[in-house]
């Protein structure tokens, strides 16, 4: 078997007249041969005729695979496109429940997740509001050094928030504002998004297709179409004339 491959593989390289045009400089010639070689196997060309007819086949699957990574490209372009307007995105996921306001939350950074990885976020950001709430209540008791015990009571995440805003006040007086508003925003914000993943997706995926123009592509698929039977028609007539008409397997 290993040795009618290599055979037909060395065919394929001899005759494989089309595949100086069928395969593009930067794609596989030895995908192509493996092809090739698929299909003198079914056919089992006799003279110049039937293996040219038989290359065409090859390449018109060839050409047929090329369509599907093209149409793959323009797909995954328009996710890019989706994912750079990240509020856009996330707000038309679950209309009228979300209301993501916080610029910083990226859906990329989600959507790349696991689901194991988000359980472990959601976590993270339930952690969070509870040492919120505790801070919250810290404050509220007074005492000496509140603010202090406070904001050690903090996760990374809301500690890192309020010292990275330039204009929050970080004494007694700023963290009560920010506990109760850019804090607790944050982590509802966060949680919802990560509560959405699966429509988020969904979204992004919806707003790629859209951004794509299947005609040309359906257009072209239908000409392929077209082209194989016609091709193939035309094999099976020449072999049934002389005989050779090969045998299923």
């Amino acid at each position: 078997m290993e040795k009618t491959y290599q055979v037909r593989r060395l065919n394929a390289v001899k005759h494989g007249i089309l595949s100086k045009e069928a395969v593009l400089p930067h794609e596989s010639k030895e995908e192509f041969e493996d092809l090739l070689v698929q299909y003198e196997a079914d056919f089992a060309p006799a003279n110049a005729t039937e293996n040219t007819l038989v290359e065409e086949l090859a390449s018109i699957v060839w050409r047929n695979k090329r369509l599907l990574k093209a149409e793959n490209a323009k797909i995954n372009n328009g996710l890019a496109n989706a994912l750079n307007l990240s509020q856009r995105l996330l707000n038309s996921s679950v209309p009228l429940s979300l209301h993501i306001e916080d610029e910083r939350i990226e859906a990329r950074e989600f959507l790349k997740l696991s689901a194991e990885e988000l359980e472990e976020k959601r976590k993270e950001m339930e952690s969070e509001e509870q040492k919120r709430q505790l801070a919250a209540e810290i404050l509220s008791q007074g005492g000496r050094n509140c603010t202090k015990r406070a904001s050690e009571c903090l996760g990374d995440f809301l500690f890192n928030l309020w010292y990275s805003d330039e204009y929050a006040q970080h004494d007694r007086y700023g963290l009560p504002v920010f506990l109760s508003g850019k804090a607790k925003t944050a982590v509802e914000q966060t949680l919802a998004v990560i509560n959405h993943v699966s429509e988020i997706k969904e979204q992004a995926l919806g707003n790629a297709i859209n951004q794509v123009n299947f005609d040309s592509f359906a257009r072209y698929e239908a000409h392929l179409d077209r082209k194989y039977e016609r091709t193939l028609g035309m094999l099976i007539k020449l072999k049934s004339l002389s005989g050779n008409v090969p045998q299923a397997s």
